[in-house]
């Protein structure tokens, strides 16, 4: 199970910094605000109660919400716009 809590969390983590990274490079304020406010609450949530309380089954599905949530707008909503 931590084993894929941390890959969760590598996921989860990069889809964050590049998502919100291309939204504000290209000038998308709310591609990279709704990564902010969307999936990431979810995210960070999982995360800190995986960090704190391993073995809980709920902070690990909270984890894996965050962090694919993140990745499908990373690659749905975000790096799509970088060919338009």
């Amino acid at each position: 199970m931590r084993a894929v809590c941390a890959v969760l969390a590598a996921i989860g983590g990069c889809a964050l910094v590049a998502a919100a990274a291309i939204g504000l490079a290209t000038g998308d304020l709310a591609s990279a605000g709704w990564v902010l406010v969307g999936p990431a609450p979810f995210y960070a949530a999982g995360l800190v109660g995986v960090v704190r309380g391993p073995g809980r089954g709920v902070a690990a599905w909270l984890l894996a919400t965050g962090a694919m949530s993140m990745l499908g707008v990373c690659l749905g909503d975000v790096i799509p716009q970088l060919g338009a």
